[in-house]
């Protein structure tokens, strides 16, 4: 193939690309359409309706963790922040004293 046959062939290419995607754009923005006046026309009532039913199909797939996994997933956390504090207690009693052997010597 010659390269005005290629060059040719890719222009075209992206010119059918281009329609392709301005139709994709029209039928997108029709379906919004025809989606906003479906949820006008649901009353208030039915929307909470439908609300409280997809609520109790989620929460009946969630997994609640058991007593064990409670308790050992708290004793992490107090753990955790006994840690931090006497990283925090020990750091402050550094620089106090870091603090005060520069004011003496000053």
């Amino acid at each position: 193939m010659s390269k005005k046959i290629k060059k040719n062939k890719k222009n075209d290419d992206r010119k059918i690309n281009e329609i392709k995607e301005k139709t994709d754009k029209k039928k997108d923005k029709n379906k919004l359409k025809k989606d906003k006046t479906k949820k006008e026309k649901v009353g208030f009532f039915r929307r909470v309706v439908n609300f409280l039913k997809e609520l109790k199909s989620e929460m009946k797939k969630v997994v609640w963790p058991t007593k064990g996994n409670v308790f050992s997933a708290t004793m992490v956390v107090i753990f955790s922040i006994i840690i931090m504090a006497l990283f925090v207690v020990l750091a402050d009693l550094l620089f106090q004293t870091l603090l005060k052997a520069l004011l003496r010597n000053l």
